[in-house]
């Protein structure tokens, strides 16, 4: 248990020590603008609204409560990956 604690506590730091410097902070914009224009993509889209739909579509057995929580989670999910893939630059399209 000891071994883990430590194992986790020397991730964070190196996490942190990365994101404090100027190259991590870069690769971390990086990052980040890589998942906005893959998220923006209309396949990727089309992709999750079917998937929150299907998802909406198997809470019907569940309990009212339950599906209600469960069919605001899906909104606020697919929600965020339509900011997130609207908030990068337009998808570039693939060179031939």
């Amino acid at each position: 248990m000891k071994i883990r604690t430590v194992g986790i506590l020397a991730a964070g730091a190196a996490i942190g020590y990365a994101l404090n410097t100027e190259s991590g902070r870069e690769k971390l914009a990086q990052l980040k603008d890589a998942g906005s224009r893959f998220l923006g993509r209309p396949e990727v889209q089309a992709k999750t609204a079917d998937l929150a739909d299907k998802a909406k579509q198997r809470t019907g057995n569940l309990p009212h409560s339950v599906q209600n929580i469960a069919n605001q989670t899906i909104d606020k999910a697919k929600q965020a990956t339509s900011r997130a893939g609207h908030n990068g630059e337009a998808p570039e399209s693939p060179s031939a």
